[in-house]
């Protein structure tokens, strides 16, 4: 019985890839606002009631994607900053500052359309949570709470630009 579960969340995985890299397909020709679920899952090679089982609508699955890049960002992070030793602050922000820019860079079909999508606050919040949540902690968010608000501001001014 284990192993069934195992495959059905092979099949689960691989089916919201599969949706996640139509979704990015789609942006390289069309806004956000232009593509339709069906024109999703037919890229997809997915039935349109699979999709439902993963997302209750497009949105939910782009933030779906939103979310691969604090994942992709925070792997990284953990990976570089113990290979390259990082112990001051100032250099490990630096470094995840640079992380951010190359993550959203690769990822550059979802963040362009972020900006003019109605998900800016999600971007936002994920950005806000990449400096201030565990396993990163570099900023206190209460402490200078006026300039982290402005730091973010630029981050993401410059990563959906």
């Amino acid at each position: 019985m284990n192993e069934i579960a195992k495959k059905e969340d092979v099949r689960v995985t691989k089916s919201r890839k599969a949706l996640k890299k139509a979704l990015l397909k789609l942006l390289e020709n069309k806004p956000f606002d232009k593509i339709n679920v069906c024109e999703i899952c037919e890229l997809a090679k997915i039935n349109r009631m699979t999709f439902y089982n993963h997302y209750n609508d497009k949105y939910a699955l782009f933030i779906d994607a939103l979310s691969d890049i604090k994942n992709t960002v925070l792997y990284r992070y953990k990976r570089e900053t113990v290979i390259l030793d990082l112990r001051k602050k100032s250099d490990c922000i630096l470094h995840l500052f640079k992380i951010i820019c190359e993550v959203s860079y690769e990822y550059r079909k979802i963040t362009k359309s972020v900006s003019s999508s109605q998900h800016f606050s999600h971007l936002f919040k994920i950005i806000t949570d990449l400096f201030t949540s565990s396993p990163i902690t570099i900023i206190d968010n209460k402490e200078n709470s006026t300039s982290f608000e402005y730091e973010k501001a630029f981050i993401i001014g410059g990563i959906t630009s």
